[in-house]
């Protein structure tokens, strides 16, 4: 049996908007095993926390309803300023891992790009350079009066939407 055939299979589920949230292990292993994030909480607790050894940062995964399930802080250091991106119950394994991955890789500060920059090049329409959304239409971005960003990712109608046409007889 070639190496190839041995490898599992992922299964993936189109569009990826039903698929809800995933394992959080697509989320931990990377930072565990490629960047070498320490477990930072009780073993077999809900509570799930990994930082990285200069622990400048860390990700908090907690199954609160009423609150967002993955938090990624950056704990800024001397000019450097503190940051949190969250993350709800339903946002899909793959993008908390994409933006982790993207955080623990850490690009040069001098090759970082203004976001609205980058979602103009991707051909996202704004309004008034403050609010974005994705050519699909299920992901809105806004930047607040403070300077923060806030991103919210949808599913919309899309798959339920039921047209009715009358027919003549």
């Amino acid at each position: 049996m070639t190496e190839a055939a041995r490898q599992p299979t992922l299964a993936q589920v189109s569009p990826r908007y039903l698929a809800g949230g995933g394992d959080p292990r697509w989320v931990t292993a990377p930072l565990q095993q490629v960047y070498r994030w320490q477990i930072a909480h009780l073993p077999l607790s809900p509570v799930v926390r990994v930082i990285p050894r200069d622990r400048k940062a860390e990700l908090h995964l907690s199954p609160d309803p009423d609150q967002p399930w993955w938090i990624l802080r950056h704990l800024g250091a001397g000019e450097e300023e503190s940051w949190t991106m969250s993350f709800g119950a339903r946002t899909p394994a793959e993008i908390i891992t994409a933006a982790t991955i993207a955080y623990a890789a850490g690009p040069a500060p001098e090759d970082l790009l203004d976001p609205v920059t980058v979602l103009e090049q991707a051909g996202w329409p704004s309004r008034h350079q403050r609010h974005f959304d994705s050519p699909d239409g299920h992901v809105h971005i806004g930047r607040l009066a403070n300077g923060s960003w806030h991103i919210k990712v949808t599913a919309g109608m899309e798959p339920w939407r039921i047209s009715h046409q009358q027919v003549a007889v």
